[in-house]
C-alpha cells in the first residue's frame, strides 16, 4: 500500500520561524524528519505532497528520503492557512489506488499488520465527543453555518454522541468513498466561507475532515477498521507522547494538539531524533544558530544555511536579575538597571523584592559555575538522561537492581516565595499578594543559554533528592527508604499506588536532567 503524507507551509512568510502549533518551530521540523524516517524504516512506497516551500525545505535542505514527492499544493495558497485539513482533504482527493495517509505528527516502530492495510476504510480510532469539547466547539460551529448537507444533518439526528474518526492515520482501499467524501468536504468549505471570520476555524477542521468522514461511513455502510479498537473521548488521549517507551512498550505515538505543544513531550522526541538520526537532527538546530550555538560548535557542525535571512531565530539574550528589574517597574512604574538594582531594592525594603533579587543573585552565581563545566559533560549527562529512560521499559524486577544517583552539578536555592516563571513574566506581581512560605528550587546545568533550567520541588522531590544525594543506590533500596515516611498500614492496602506514585517523580526527575539510573 502506498504511503501518503501532506506538508502544506500555508503560504507562510517564513516557514522556519513558524511554530505551526508546535511548542518552538525547530519541534515542528524535528517531527516531520522523525516521522518520515521511522516510515521509510518499514515502507518502501513514500509519498510526499507538498509546496514550493516544503520542497525547498524538506527535500532540497533536509533530503528527507521520501519515495516520491508531488509539488501541487501551491494552488492552495490562496486558501486561509488556518484551514489545514484543507491540504489533507485535498490529498486525499488526488489518490486513485489503494492509500494511507499519516500525519507529520504520527511515529511509527512497527509496519502496520498487512490484514489491517487490506481493510476497505482505515482510520486511527473512533472518538466520541463530550459535553466540554466537541459538543460545545461542533454547536458554536453550527449555529453558524449557511450550509449543512443534509446526508451530515440525517446520520447526526440517529446519534445521541457525537462521533468522530481520528485522522492521524487515514485511508483505505475504497477510492471511489474518498472522492465522495473530499467532493463534500470541498463543497462545505466553499458554501460556508463567509462564516469563517466568526468561527474557531481549528474546529472547523475537525468538523469537515473527522466528522464528515464518520458521518459518510455511516451513509454508506461502509466498515471502518481502526489501529485502535476501543472508542476515545475526544479529550481522553493518555500516552501518544511517550517517546521514553519506545520503541519497546510503544510502536505508535501521535502528537494530538496537547502533546505538541508540551515542551516535556518535544524534547524527549528531539533526544529520540539526536539518537538515530544526528546528521538530520544537527541539520534541524543549524536552522536555529543563535539558540544552539553552543551544541553547534561542540559537534563542529557547519552546514550551508538553508537561507541566509532565515537561519537566525533570535531568542531573548538572558538578561542578569531580568525579573527583579521587571518586577521593579511593576510595583514603581520605573525602569532601573542592573547597577542601581542592590541599593534600590533595599530602599524599597519590600519582602518580595528583596527575596526574588536574593534568588537571581542566586542564579547569577550558578551560572557562572556552569560556565566554567566542560560543555562535553552537559551533553553526556543529556544522552545519559535518555538512557535512564530505559528503566521504564525493563522488568519490574530488573528495574529494582538499577543503581540510581543524582547529577552532582544541580543546586538547591530556598526562598520564600516562588519565582520561577510558569507562563509569563507578569505572573511575578501575584507574589506581591501572597504570604511568604518555605520554597525550594532547582537549579540544573544547561548547554544552551541562558545556562540553567529551574524547577521548584515539594517535599516529596526533596526526599528523594535527600536520599540519593552523594551516594549511589539501587532503585529497591531507595524505595525502602522512603518507605520509612510513610505510614505502614497505608503502604500495605496501596503499594502499587506508592510505586506509580515515585515512577512519576523519578520520570520527572529524569527528563529534568537531575538524577541518572542504570
Amino acid at each position: 500500500m502506498k504511503i501518503v503524507q501532506t506538508f502544506w507551509s500555508g503560504s507562510s512568510s517564513n516557514i522556519i520561524k513558524d511554530t505551526f502549533g508546535w511548542y518552538a518551530s525547530e519541534y515542528h521540523l524535528m517531527s516531520w524528519t522523525l516521522s518520515c524516517l521511522q516510515l521509510r524504516k518499514f515502507y518502501d512506497n513514500v509519498v510526499l505532497y507538498t509546496d514550493k516551500n516544503g520542497y525547498k525545505l524538506l527535500i532540497e535542505y533536509l533530503k528527507l528520503p521520501y519515495t516520491d514527492v508531488i509539488i501541487t499544493l501551491d494552488e492552495l495558497n490562496k486558501e486561509d492557512s488556518d484551514l489545514w485539513a484543507m491540504s489533507k482533504i485535498y490529498t486525499y482527493s488526488k489518490q486513485d489506488e489503494p492509500f494511507l495517509h499519516i500525519d507529520g505528527d504520527v511515529f511509527i516502530w512497527e509496519a502496520f499488520n498487512k490484514e489491517f492495510l487490506k481493510a476497505n476504510l482505515i482510520a486511527q480510532n473512533k472518538e466520541v465527543g463530550t459535553a466540554n469539547f466537541y459538543e460545545s466547539m461542533f454547536h458554536e460551529i453550527e449555529k453558524e453555518l449557511v450550509f449543512s448537507p443534509e446526508d451530515i444533518k440525517i446520520i447526526q439526528q440517529k446519534h445521541a454522541s457525537i462521533f468522530t474518526y481520528n485522522a492521524g492515520i487515514l485511508g483505505g482501499h475504497n477510492i471511489d468513498f474518498f472522492k465522495k467524501y473530499t467532493s463534500l468536504c470541498f463543497k462545505f468549505i466553499e458554501k460556508n466561507r463567509v462564516i469563517l471570520s466568526k468561527i474557531n476555524k481549528g474546529n472547523f477542521n475537525v468538523y469537515f475532515e473527522q466528522f464528515f468522514f464518520f458521518c459518510l461511513s455511516e451513509k454508506y455502510k461502509q466498515k471502518v477498521d481502526t489501529l485502535f479498537g476501543e472508542i476515545i473521548s475526544d479529550n481522553d488521549y493518555k500516552g501518544m507522547g511517550d517517546f521514553e517507551l519506545a520503541p519497546t512498550m510503544k510502536k505508535y505515538l501521535h502528537l494530538i494538539g496537547p502533546f505538541k505543544r508540551d515542551y516535556k513531550t518535544c524534547r524527549k522526541m528531539s533526544w529520540i531524533l539526536r539518537e538515530n538520526y544526528p546528521d538530520y537532527y544537527y541539520k534541524i538546530i543549524n536552522l536555529f544558530p543563535e539558540k544552539y550555538k553552543n551544541e553547534l560548535a561542540l559537534n563542529n557542525i557547519n552546514f550551508a544555511s538553508y537561507n541566509s535571512k532565515n537561519k537566525t531565530n533570535k531568542v531573548i539574550k538572558h538578561q542578569d536579575y531580568y525579573r527583579t528589574k521587571h518586577l521593579y517597574k511593576e510595583i514603581t512604574n520605573k525602569k532601573i538597571n542592573v547597577h542601581n538594582l542592590k541599593k534600590s531594592v533595599e530602599i524599597l525594603k519590600i519582602e518580595q523584592l528583596v527575596s526574588l533579587y536574593n534568588y537571581e543573585k542566586n542564579v547569577s552565581e550558578f551560572t557562572k559555575e556552569v560556565i566554567s563545566l566542560d560543555n562535553n559533560l552537559l551533553i553526556e549527562r543529556e544522552l545519559f538522561s535518555l538512557k535512564s529512560y530505559n528503566f521504564f521499559k525493563s522488568k519490574h524486577e530488573d528495574s529494582l537492581k538499577m543503581s540510581i544517583s543524582m547529577n552532582p552539578y544541580i543546586k538547591i536555592i530556598k526562598t520564600q516565595w516562588n519565582w520561577v516563571i510558569e507562563e509569563n513574566i507578569h505572573s511575578l506581581k501575584n507574589n506581591l499578594k501572597i504570604p511568604p512560605k518555605e520554597i525550594f528550587v532547582l537549579l540544573i546545568p544547561e548547554l544552551e543559554n541562558p545556562k540553567y533550567s529551574e524547577f521548584d520541588v515539594d517535599d516529596l522531590d526533596q526526599l528523594i533528592i535527600k536520599i540519593i544525594k552523594n551516594t549511589s543506590l539501587t532503585v529497591f533500596e531507595m524505595l525502602e527508604k522512603l518507605k520509612e515516611f510513610f505510614d505502614p498500614k497505608d503502604l500495605e492496602s496501596s503499594l502499587d499506588s506508592f510505586h506509580k506514585l515515585i515512577e512519576g517523580r523519578i520520570e520527572n526527575l529524569i527528563f529534568r536532567k537531575c538524577i541518572n539510573i542504570a
